[in-house]
């Protein structure tokens, strides 16, 4: 059962499963298509009729066979829009499992005893259902389907009632059980599925039909890697397919969970990962306004640990190959000596993203914008000595609480990781570990690292220089106030320096270029180099 793949120089031979893996907008629906046009491979696309209706038709089994055959034609030639073709599906098979009931029921009637009871396409679909679905039994009588639910003390709902999950898996358990063809492809095999019923349905199709080869088309890479032993097949956009064949380098877990959440440009070579999720936020909003060439996809990924394990993965991963790797998280309130220590990611030289909404330079560029350049400089100014006020007392107290707290636990952290003593040795190692809590410095001279702390806010709290006290200071809630210095809005101050960095209108020229250059010292490249 090799397979042929337009763009692969040679077939991918066996009976393994095969994935073709692609960004939406990739090409990859466009290769599966390609591989079954000389019909000896079966079609099912994304786009799918699963509502399968209460009264299935009563046909005879050939006008059932010849109306299946019609629509599954005419899903050939358009394969993205929905052919109704369940109820005559539907209709074939209990038609042909009719015609054997009824084959038996003569053979008992002459008195003869049949050798064996028949394996129907019906009888299979229903079995392969009921495993997929414990506690679930579907019936087929009198023309229609109907499902007893244990969970639901038995209770019974027909066809029109399953949910999307039950009435998917029984579409293509059907479709697949009654193709007369060894190579299925299957177009978003995990639609409607979620994430675990999509593994154990497809596992347990693949061990029924073990006359069959799968190709799975997906941009779900988790889905893709649960495919035992199966080769890779990369799509994109205006090159040619690449076989990650089974066994080579795959990514790491991490990779797989990016990928099987974001869709991102198929034109992107790099990637900007950044903390947060995919949200309507000041701070992601910021970055894809200066990410916002097609080159380049912004993909949050959660806390600044997960951008540095995601940034590494698709750095050693091959199956990612083609992409720079960027990671960007905030400063925080971690110290220099950690940051300093980060590899293959770039700290914010702020506290936070929003602090750059409020850098000096950008705040002069929106006044300008506005026709109020000659104001400016004494706005600003005024504006900093009310920031100073806002955050003196009370929040500089909870700031050098939380980066006291933060160093304190770095660096007890760093006493436990020093440990070298022989776990077979239990007082050695109660003496190694004990040893080494007195010799840190939170412990021996926490009123220290307070002071220390205390003196880094305080400092920038007094700094007139925007970059000093943004460095530390959050600067989240200073855009309200800014905004509010100009006259306008927080939602209109941050839509303005966002429609500046992306538009090319001439209208903004002068705010685009003073915007750039206001932010390039705090962020990296804006496109790809």
């Amino acid at each position: 059962m090799d397979i042929s793949i337009p763009g692969l120089t040679s077939p991918i031979v066996g009976t393994a499963p095969v994935v073709i893996l692609g960004a939406n907008g990739s090409g990859k629906t466009r290769l599966a298509v390609q591989m079954t046009t000389a019909g000896n491979a079966e079609f099912i696309g994304a786009v799918r009729n699963i509502a399968l209706p209460d009264q299935i038709p009563n046909w005879t089994l050939q006008t059932a066979i010849n109306e299946l055959n019609s629509r599954t034609n005419q899903r050939k030639n358009t394969y993205w829009e929905l052919i109704p073709d369940i109820d005559a599906l539907f209709g074939k098979l209990w038609s042909s499992h009719a015609v054997e009931a009824m084959r038996i029921y003569d053979q008992l009637q002459e008195g003869k005893t049949p050798e064996s009871l028949p394996e129907t396409v019906l009888n299979k679909t229903r079995a392969l259902w009921k495993t997929v679905f414990p506690g679930r039994t579907i019936a087929f009588s009198d023309f229609s389907a109907t499902v007893t639910n244990e969970y639901l003390g038995s209770a019974t709902y027909t066809a029109k009632h399953m949910s999307d999950g039950e009435r998917t898996g029984l579409y293509l358990a059907a479709r697949i059980l009654d193709s007369t063809h060894q190579i299925v492809v299957i177009d978003e095999p995990e639609t409607h599925f979620h994430s675990r019923l999509a593994v154990r349905f497809w596992d347990t199709l693949e061990s029924i039909c073990n006359d069959k080869r799968f190709v799975y088309v997906t941009h779900d890479l988790n889905f893709a890697l649960s495919r035992k032993d199966a080769s890779i097949v990369l799509a994109r956009p205006s090159q040619a397919p690449e076989l990650i064949a089974a066994g080579d380098t795959l990514p790491t877990d991490d990779v797989a969970s990016i990928l099987g959440a974001a869709s991102f440009s198929v034109y992107a070579t790099r990637l900007v990962f950044c903390e947060g999720r995919e949200e309507k936020s000041l701070d992601q909003e910021l970055l894809r306004a200066w990410f916002n060439d097609k080159g380049t996809a912004l993909v949050p990924v959660g806390g600044c640990e997960n951008v540095k394990r995601c940034t590494a993965a698709f750095q050693t991963s091959s199956i990612v190959s083609g992409f720079e790797a960027v990671g960007i998280i905030d400063r925080d309130h971690w110290p220099d000596d950690l940051l300093s220590n980060i590899k293959g990611v770039y700290v914010l030289p702020v506290h936070e993203v929003e602090s750059l909404y409020v850098l000096k330079p950008v705040y002069l560029a929106v006044a300008a914008h506005l026709g109020l350049a000659a104001s400016a400089e004494q706005s600003f100014t005024s504006t900093h000595l009310g920031w100073k006020q806002q955050m003196s007392g009370t929040l500089s107290n909870k700031l050098i609480c939380e980066r006291f707290r933060a160093r304190s636990m770095m660096l007890l952290e760093r006493g436990f990781i020093s440990s070298t003593a022989d776990f077979n040795d239990r007082p050695a190692l109660q003496s190694a570990l004990t040893s080494q809590i007195p010799s840190t410095l939170p412990v021996t001279n926490p009123d220290q690292i307070w002071n220390e702390e205390a003196a880094i806010v305080d400092a920038a709290v007094g700094s007139d220089d925007s970059a000093a006290f943004l460095r530390v200071l959050p600067g989240k809630p200073l855009v309200g106030p800014a905004a509010k210095s100009l006259g306008i809005s927080k939602e209109r101050y941050c839509e303005i320096i966002k429609a500046g960095l992306a538009s090319s209108d001439v209208g903004f020229a002068t705010l685009h270029a003073s915007l750039e250059a206001a932010l390039a010292p705090y962020l990296p490249a804006r496109n790809v180099t």
